[in-house]
């Protein structure tokens, strides 16, 4: 009965195997690149936004700042400065530098596919457990940008508000420092640009390295196809988040909860795909049920999910309350001003709150005015215990969700509009007015070629990303002013990030040199064949007088038989042709590939003493013929160590297969290190298990074997059966 449940068991394996296989899409780069769609939409129209706001004050009044944005909602839609060439000329600059983005991300994800691919493609095994390792993970880092974005629908939906405790952060924070050094510090056109050009290349930025292990072995129509369905799903979600807006306003909490909530477990359901195509290589459950891993990991990680939006919900809470008290501390205030003539309703308008500490940053003094950037007051005629805000006027995320807005034409901003309220320029188009100001900001500007290649902007943004991570180090950061529950999260989330980043690039690491190593395995496999086994029945014996026991060399097996002697093994004699040692070569016939491991693995820490002690008391063999295994252990390391990493990871490390079709440990010894390119261990142990004639742990096939050996049946002959 058992017998037959395993067998049904093992079809189902050798099934889903089959399929796993198979790559139409690699979910992987189709849900990051839905990702960096949503994100380089809030990206841009954060910029945008601010950049209205910012204008709408300056056009109010210039002189005094800190009181502009109480009703920032009608300057924003103030048509003075829509007609201001120089707010027209921003708009262009943010157009031109989400233009140089795009290219900065497709020439580094295209160059580095490139690399990958280039130096995997020839030589890695298509059937490798490498590659359903890669496909597993890749469905797990799957799940988790979909959880990202179940996580973040109530925020996009208007029911939350900013988080602070943020794995994926949708907006890079660059835009409202960016848009205060243009429009208050006089910044030129070119640095507003180059600011909108590192604004989203910090997202496209974050998973380069990330993406690395996906592009293994993976053929190009695949990677258009994964990117093809990524960018119209990214596409189609953001419309869908907008109508939703649009739409149910007045239920908008229970619209997000539910399209978190379907989200949720669409990404527990990816998230088992994952787990079950890294059981096929690792049979972790192939005594039970197949399905019951891929239940269990469903269920803990829809748990983890639901308990990371729980801790959401709570922090909003938390917002809630201290708004609360921060409107008793108010409502004190309005008491004592009650004879004055300043009108509360516009004193304490929160909504104007909510712009004025959204578009500039609190690091400057003057235009600060005193909220948090990571709160958004709610309006005070909304009910203070709702967790949104039912009559919420423009916020930067009301103009992120509509993709529409997000143009490299620059359509967002018509032409005819401009002809209907510019009488100067109305015969002069955005680009050209943007042109003009432009020359004159910076006249003797010379843009070098190099200037437009995305090696400036990584590095700009890998010292951004640099600083933020360890923030935590800097005793006059903000990091020390944060609360207790949020400095834990910045620590955690940071280790994770660079845990995951030296995760992606060992594997991808990995793969490439052991890629190289099988490519010099494979050249030299021929003439270590011909070499070793090609005249081995027709070459030296190593034979043994029976009456003495004297063990000696002869050049032919002929020679040998005349000599009355026994032939032991094929080929010369050597450090390894004594009585001990070729009577450990048949007590451990076995096990020794995997004792020999054991030892070999000594080397990395130990060294070859630490190795040498372990032949001599693990396995058996003495001096020289001790010393001979490991000079072969430390040739192997040489030449054949990320090989065995790789085999290691795909829980192949047992397999000692030694043929041109598959890609071992074992066969990269024997090419490089047996045969004298570079290492001789047949020439300087003599005798081993193949030349003895005797079967092993290592199938090898019969031509290998060597024939011409007198002892037929070695367990009797030492009596050890």
């Amino acid at each position: 009965m058992l017998a037959s449940a395993d067998a049904v068991t093992l079809d189902a394996a050798n099934e889903l195997n089959d399929v796993a296989r198979k790559r139409y899409c690699d979910p992987a780069i189709a849900t990051i690149s839905a990702w960096l769609v949503l994100v380089t939409s809030l990206e841009i129209n954060d910029f945008r936004y601010f950049l209205k706001l910012a204008y709408g004050r300056k056009a109010k009044d210039k002189g005094n700042i800190e009181n502009i944005g109480r009703r920032g909602k009608h300057y924003l839609i103030d048509n003075v400065f829509l007609s201001d060439n120089n707010y027209v000329a921003s708009l262009v600059a943010i157009r031109l530098g989400l233009r140089d983005a795009i290219i900065d991300a497709v020439i580094l994800y295209f160059l580095t596919y490139a690399v990958v691919v280039g130096l995997t493609w020839s030589d890695v095994d298509v059937e490798s457990n490498f590659l359903l390792i890669i496909r597993g993970i890749s469905y797990m880092v799957s799940a988790s940008m979909l959880a990202s974005i179940g996580w973040k629908i109530p925020l996009w939906l208007g029911f939350y508000r900013k988080s602070n405790f943020n794995f994926l952060k949708d907006t890079s924070s660059i835009a409202p420092q960016a848009v205060l050094d243009h429009v208050f510090e006089g910044s030129s056109l070119a640095s507003f640009r180059y600011q909108v050009r590192l604004g989203v290349g910090k997202h496209t930025i974050s998973f380069v390295i990330l993406l690395l292990p996906f592009y293994v072995n993976l053929k190009v129509h695949i990677y258009f196809i994964s990117l093809l369905v990524g960018l119209v799903f990214g596409c189609v979600y953001q419309y869908t988040v907008f109508m939703l807006r649009q739409r149910y306003k007045r239920h908008r909490g229970m619209v997000a909860m539910g399209a978190s909530a379907v989200l949720l477990l669409i990404s527990s359901a990816v998230f088992m795909a994952g787990i079950r195509f890294i059981d096929i290589v690792w049979n972790w459950n192939l005594r039970l049920a197949y399905w019951k891993i891929g239940v269990l990991s469903y269920f803990l990680w829809l748990t983890l999910c639901l308990i990371i939006l729980g801790m959401y919900y709570y922090e909003q809470k938390l917002f809630i309350l201290a708004e609360d008290d921060e409107n008793q501390e108010e409502e004190l205030v309005v008491e004592k001003k009650k004879g004055d003539d300043i009108q509360m309703s516009e004193e304490y308008d929160t909504t104007g709150k909510v712009e004025a500490e959204t578009v500039l940053p609190g690091e400057d003094k003057r235009y600060s005015t005193g909220c948090s950037e990571s709160e958004e007051p709610m309006n005070n005629r909304a009910n203070r215990r709702d967790l949104y805000r039912k009559d919420s006027m423009e916020s930067y995320i009301y103009e992120t969700v509509y993709f529409d807005r997000i143009t490299l034409t620059g359509r967002s901003l018509s032409r005819t509009r401009l002809e209907r309220e510019s009488t100067d320029d109305r015969d002069k188009t955005t680009k050209e007015i943007h042109d003009e100001i432009a020359a004159v900001d910076e006249p003797n500007r010379n843009i070098k070629w190099y200037h437009r290649l995305p090696f400036l902007p990584v590095w700009h943004v890998l010292r951004r990303q640099n600083a933020t991570t360890w923030s935590c180090c800097r005793k006059n950061s903000d990091f020390y002013k944060q609360p207790c529950q949020y400095k834990v999260w910045h620590v955690f989330v940071n280790i994770l990030r660079i845990l995951i980043r030296l995760v992606a690039l060992f594997l991808t690491v990995i793969v490439i040199t052991s890629t190289a190593e099988t490519r010099t395995a494979l050249a030299k496999l021929p003439e270590s064949f011909k070499i070793s086994y090609e005249k081995q029945n027709e070459g030296a014996v190593c034979a043994f007088d029976e009456k003495f026991g004297n063990i000696r060399e002869f050049a032919s097996k002929d020679e040998a038989h005349l000599a009355n002697y026994t032939i032991a093994h094929c080929g010369p004699c050597g450090a390894c042709s004594t009585w001990n040692d070729l009577q450990v070569q048949y007590s451990t016939r076995h096990s020794l590939a995997l004792l020999g491991r054991k030892c070999a693995q000594k080397t990395i820490l130990g060294g070859a003493e630490a190795a040498f002690d372990c032949v001599e008391t693990t396995i058996g063999f003495k001096g020289d013929c001790a010393r001979c295994w490991v000079d072969s252990f430390l040739c192997s390391k040489t030449f054949c160590s990320f090989i065995f990493l790789q085999s290691t990871i795909t829980n192949r490390i047992a397999n000692f297969k030694v043929s041109p079709k598959h890609v071992t440990s074992a066969m990269c010894s024997e090419a490089s290190c047996e045969a004298g390119n570079p290492g001789a261990f047949v020439r300087c142990s003599g005798a081993n298990r193949r030349k003895m004639g005797i079967k092993s742990d290592i199938k090898r096939p019969l031509d290998e074997q060597c024939r011409i050996v007198d002892v037929d049946d070695w367990g009797s002959f030492f009596g050890l059966e």
